[in-house]
């Protein structure tokens, strides 16, 4: 945190205002200082530059992720539902051959059934 003491500052402004243009903008003023400090993060394939890079890469992966998973959920429930629909013929067929034996059963000569 940089604080700035306003007396100091005041007197520099009237006394020596080339001296407080130096600090501030000078070859190794404070502005210069910043922005050599602060170009390795903002320059073109710097470490912002990279970051974002390397976090768009990220997006791009797991947007690729997101679409194979949801190609493997479709075909999953594809499956399913043929499985299902296959399982429901089956259990039709075998409903319509109990409901046929019982007819033959109640045809038999002899048979009797228990109506209670």
């Amino acid at each position: 945190l940089i604080s700035v003491d306003s007396d100091v500052y005041d007197k520099l402004m009237e006394s020596d205002f080339s001296a407080l243009e130096n600090l501030l903008s000078g070859e190794n003023g404070l502005a210069t200082r910043f922005e050599e400090r602060f170009e390795e993060y903002s320059k073109f394939g710097g470490i912002i530059d990279n970051r974002v890079d390397g976090l768009e890469t990220s997006l791009d992966r797991i947007n690729s992720q997101r679409e194979r998973l949801n190609i493997r959920m479709e075909q999953v429930e594809s499956r399913y539902s043929s499985q299902f629909l296959a399982m429901d013929r089956v259990i039709s067929e075998l409903i319509n051959t109990g409901d046929f034996l019982s007819q033959q059963l109640n045809n038999l000569p002899g048979f009797t059934r228990d109506k209670n």
